[in-house]
């Protein structure tokens, strides 16, 4: 009972979620690259003129490397998150839950896809689990039944 409470409380990463991480960490890199580059291109004209700017040249290439890093790294959390994303619940977009009602009458209710896990698995995963909750009844059931008939052979 315990493994079962415990499975339930495992948190959920929507659809959205990761939409909005990996764009956000695509556009601080960006914005972190043009910087840079400003950065460098008025660092270098600074040094033309006879003037220090040897501080900002350096400024600019570190920033244009974090801007390269996060770039990156949007990219290698798009990969993740699509797999994540690929079994996610198209309805409830994987947080299990859906809105139902306006204004004053909102709420969330379980979704009725994917029961409140959001995840929907190939049919073949559904298959087979739908399949091993059939054969838990059909023990349950038998478990039930064999001790009336042994009562009712002891009986007459």
């Amino acid at each position: 009972m315990k493994n079962k409470i415990m499975s339930q409380r495992i948190k959920r990463r929507s659809s959205i979620r990761i939409y909005v991480i990996q764009y956000s960490i695509f556009l601080m890199g960006a914005i972190s690259f043009v910087v840079g580059l400003y950065l460098y291109d008025s660092a270098v004209a600074q040094t033309e003129q006879g003037l220090n700017g040897r501080i900002w040249e350096i400024a600019g290439i570190v920033s244009i490397v974090c801007g390269l890093v996060c770039v990156i790294l949007s990219y290698v959390y798009a990969r993740i998150g699509s797999r994540i994303i690929g079994t996610n619940c198209p309805f409830c977009y994987g947080s299990g839950y859906v809105d139902k009602g306006a204004g004053k009458e909102s709420r969330r209710e379980v979704c009725p896809v994917c029961d409140g896990t959001g995840k929907m698995y190939d049919k073949a995963r559904k298959f087979q689990l739908e399949r091993e909750e059939q054969k838990d009844k059909e023990i349950s059931q038998k478990s039930e039944t064999i001790p009336s008939e042994e009562t009712n052979e002891q009986n007459p």
